[in-house]
C-alpha cells in the first residue's frame, strides 16, 4: 500500500465527519465494589461491605452494575471492560463488598464517571 493509500484510510473517519476516539487517562481506584442500585437507594449501612455481600451478588447476577466507591472521595465509578462493549460484572464479582484496587482509563461527562476496567486486585494496604 502506498503512503498516500494509507494516508486516505487514516483521513476517512474525519472526511465523514466522524470524531476520533478521545484520549482517556489512565487511573487507579481504591476502594469498594459495591451494587449500585443499593448503593445508591438504600441507606449506606445497609448497602455496604460484608452485610449486604449475599444481596449485591444477586443483584449483580441479575444485571444490576457493580461500580467501585472510591475510599478517599466517596465517588462513585460505574464499570465497563476496557476492551469490548460489555460490563465489567464477572471481573468485579469475586470482590463484592471487599477493598480493592482497580486500574483502567476514566471516561466523565456531566457529572458521570465511567472506569474502562483493565485490572482489578484485593488491597488490604491502607491508602495514604
Amino acid at each position: 500500500m502506498t503512503g498516500m493509500s494509507v494516508l486516505f484510510f487514516l483521513l476517512i473517519p474525519a472526511l465523514a465527519g466522524q470524531d476520533a476516539p478521545r484520549q482517556l487517562p489512565e487511573i487507579t481506584v481504591v476502594g469498594e465494589v459495591i451494587d449500585s442500585k443499593c448503593y445508591l437507594t438504600r441507606e449506606s449501612e445497609l448497602s455496604r461491605g460484608e452485610k449486604h455481600k449475599k444481596c449485591a451478588i444477586a443483584c449483580a447476577k441479575r444485571g444490576i452494575p457493580l461500580a467501585i466507591l472510591e475510599e478517599k472521595t466517596e465517588i462513585v465509578y460505574f464499570t465497563t471492560k476496557d476492551r469490548g462493549n460489555s460490563g465489567a460484572n464477572d471481573l468485579l464479582l469475586p470482590f463484592v463488598g471487599e477493598r480493592v484496587e482497580v486500574r483502567g482509563r476514566l471516561a466523565e461527562k456531566g457529572g458521570a464517571r465511567l472506569l474502562l476496567v483493565r485490572s482489578v486486585e484485593r488491597t488490604d494496604a491502607v491508602s495514604q
